[in-house]
C-alpha cells in the first residue's frame, strides 16, 4: 500500500512538472520565435544600411568628379575675374554719375551692364533699370 501511495505522489509530481515543462517550452518557443525575428530584423536593417552606403559612396565620387570639373573651369575663369575686378577698381563714384547722365548709353556700355544685371539675377536689362542700378548704394563696392 505505501509504495502505491508512493507511486501515485510520484505521478501527481511528474503530472505537475510535465505542466511546468510545458509552460517552460512554450516560454522557449517564443523567446526563439522573437529572437528569431529579431535576426531577421537585424539582417534587413544591415542589408539596407549596406545598400545606403553603396549609393553615397557612388554619390560622393560622382560628386568628386564634378567638384574637379567645377575647379578646373574656375581655375581658367579666375584670371578673367581677377583682370574684371581690377579693371573696375579704377570706376569712380564720378564716372557712374557720367555714365547715369547719358540719354542713351553707348553700345560697349549697354552690352556690359547688361550682362552684369544678367549675372545679378536682374532680368530687366532697360536703360531705366541700369541706371537705377548705378544709383544704387554700394554698386562700386558690390
Amino acid at each position: 500500500q505505501e509504495a502505491a501511495v508512493t507511486v501515485d505522489e510520484l505521478t501527481t509530481n511528474a503530472i505537475a512538472k510535465r505542466k511546468v515543462l510545458a509552460e517552460k517550452q512554450k516560454l522557449a518557443d517564443e523567446a526563439m520565435t522573437n529572437i528569431t525575428e529579431a535576426l531577421e530584423g537585424a539582417t534587413e536593417r544591415r542589408e539596407a544600411v549596406e545598400e545606403l552606403t553603396k549609393q553615397i559612396a557612388e554619390k560622393t565620387e560622382v560628386l568628386t568628379v564634378q567638384k574637379g570639373e567645377i575647379e578646373n573651369e574656375l581655375a581658367e575663369v579666375q584670371p578673367l575675374l581677377d583682370e574684371a575686378a581690377k579693371a573696375v577698381s579704377g570706376v569712380s563714384t564720378k564716372d557712374l554719375g557720367e555714365i547715369k547722365s547719358l540719354k542713351t548709353p553707348p553700345e560697349p556700355i549697354r552690352d556690359v551692364l547688361s550682362g552684369v544685371l544678367t549675372l545679378l539675377g536682374i532680368q530687366d536689362t532697360s536703360w531705366n533699370s541700369m541706371k537705377v542700378f548705378l544709383g544704387k548704394r554700394g554698386v562700386i563696392d558690390n
